[in-house]
């Protein structure tokens, strides 16, 4: 059994999905309120668009259910407590696992089965320029040369059948329902709305399901064997970034420990701070007299991950400026950064160099507000190589 974790920004989500309920309820029962709505519902852009608006909700419900999952026991080891995963996962997360687990190299083109970036390898004793396979896009291809247009043109038409299915389904239960409330024959409600005659434009809601469908289809198809939209610099499969960002980002902060606080002079105050951990902020309100208070849900902390090889020029010019400031004998409580040195962790030396490096503060927070540390790092390693600190 896993654990569930309930984060401050799912409970606002769930708490905002109550609210809509009981908000629907109060509908019902107010016949002003009712027709109010109607006038809505018979608009038919925004019946089309709360077809969409419906899907996104579905994806953010489901990326608002977050667990760890239980971990085997280990070996020998008899009436143990359970351990849990330190990873938090959504179950957004569990339904597309294959994307999350289908990790490359690099870049790769959408629908690709090798690299976008070319390697050099040995051919028939020769040196030539060669894109390599990917290990998980179109990986079950034994030819992937003769084969790749083919599977990837039967799983389109497969997606698409099954998006053609998933649409007639719908529209026979709104059929269904349809005749059910007004005392009608099922023949009868389902010619008046796909004649585009009954009170609310449901045929409107329909093509628009079947639209969606029929993108979605071949997407789902496709997905776990292909990346679909390609994968991003750290590899990454992009269509489930894609579908990550649904959900509601908020405001970024951090949290702080005033270290030290003096008063030099009448009116001056001067603060030294540590930065903690980040937070969402998930409210936020000015009161009378100026001051801003908000509600924040902590975030985790970035994941451990190595330096990789290509960036450890990164590390190792953040090490030699440690080395360079302690040659001076600076004490440490005066250092730009604090020990313990982590000069193998992509999120500390990537921190560190958000901190030290004159940028512009939203460039920072928007560096720093990145969830991937990897990419964090990659993207201030290009800052230093161009600007000449590292070579």
């Amino acid at each position: 059994m896993p654990k569930f974790v309930l984060l401050w920004t799912d409970a606002t989500v769930w708490l905002l999905i109550a609210g809509l309920c009981v908000y629907a309820v109060v509908v019902a029962r107010s016949p002003a309120l009712s027709a109010n709505w109607r006038k809505v519902f018979r608009d038919a852009p925004a019946l089309g668009s709360s077809v969409l608006l419906m899907l996104c909700l579905v994806i953010t419900l489901l990326d608002s259910l977050h667990y760890r999952p239980l971990l085997p026991p280990a070996a020998g080891a008899t009436n143990a407590a359970p351990a849990y995963e330190s990873r938090t996962r959504s179950v957004l997360d569990a339904v597309l696992s294959s994307l999350v687990d289908s990790r490359e190299a690099t870049y790769s083109r959408p629908l690709a089965y090798v690299g976008f970036t070319k390697e050099s390898v040995e051919v028939n004793g020769q040196i030539d320029r060669v894109a390599p396979r990917l290990k998980h896009g179109g990986a079950h291809l034994t030819d992937p040369a003769a084969q790749w247009a083919g599977d990837v043109t039967t799983r389109i038409l497969k997606g698409l059948v099954f998006g053609l299915l998933f649409t007639v389904a719908t529209a026979a239960l709104l059929f269904a329902a349809v005749a059910r409330s007004y005392g009608v024959a099922w023949s009868q409600a389902a010619g008046t709305i796909l004649r585009g005659e009954s009170d609310i434009p449901w045929c409107v809601a329909l093509w628009t399901l079947l639209v969606t469908a029929s993108i979605g289809g071949p997407i789902v198809a496709l997905m776990g064997h292909y990346h679909v939209f390609g994968t991003d610099l750290t590899g990454n499969d992009v269509f489930y970034q894609a579908l990550k960002s649904i959900r509601t980002a908020f405001v970024i902060g951090t949290l702080a420990t005033i270290t030290e606080f003096a008063v030099p002079q009448p009116g001056l105050m001067v603060i030294k701070c540590v930065g903690l951990q980040r937070f969402n902020v998930t409210r936020s309100e000015k009161l009378k007299h100026g001051l801003w208070v908000a509600d924040v849900a902590r975030l985790p902390d970035d994941q451990l991950i190595a330096v990789p090889e290509d960036l450890q020029p990164v590390s190792r010019a953040l090490g030699n400026l440690i080395r360079t400031l302690q040659e001076r004998a600076i004490p440490d409580d005066q250092m730009p950064m604090q020990p313990p040195y982590e000069l193998d962790d992509c999120g500390w030396v990537a921190n560190r160099w958000c901190e030290l490096l004159s940028l512009p503060l939203d460039v920072k927070q928007r560096l720093m507000a990145l969830d991937n540390p990897l990419v964090r790092l990659e993207l201030v390693g290009d800052m230093l190589a161009r600007s000449g600190i590292m070579k």
